[in-house]
């Protein structure tokens, strides 16, 4: 019996001085290939006078999300484009939002200005409205 109060004396001290548990941070990634499917204009070549023709390379769109142990999350989108227009970057927040409960103000989307991705302003395209550009 006197062996046994040592032990549990023992025990009692090493759960009751154990760590408690650090706070959970999690992670997730995706990737997702954007390159268009059909032949369009390309961002940045002012000078070209017809759609691309043809794909050299694949473009990617590649998110982290990023939730601390609160349960906040932050995502940070990059693309293979030149830049991402006003309307595309709303579209996308909505999005993320609706699907993950990401606020606007917790979303980074970024692009690499890549001058070999596809066009995504609708209007002064090239310094023109010309209606085949923009379809």
């Amino acid at each position: 019996m006197k062996a046994l109060l040592p032990i549990c004396l023992l025990l009692v001290t090493i759960i009751f001085a154990a760590e408690p548990p650090k706070p959970q941070w999690k992670a997730g990634a995706a990737i997702a290939k954007i390159t268009p499917e059909k032949m369009i204009w390309m961002a940045g070549y002012a000078a070209r006078t017809k759609p691309a023709e043809g794909v050299e390379q694949d473009l990617f769109a590649k998110a982290l999300v990023i939730e601390d142990h609160l349960g906040s999350k932050f995502a940070l989108i990059t693309t293979d484009l030149v830049g991402v227009p006003r309307n595309v970057r709303l579209f996308v927040a909505e999005q993320v939002q609706k699907r993950y409960g990401i606020d606007a103000a917790h979303l980074a989307i970024n692009a690499s200005h890549t001058h070999s991705g596809p066009e995504l302003r609708t209007s002064r395209l090239y310094g023109t409205d010309d209606p085949p550009r923009r379809e």
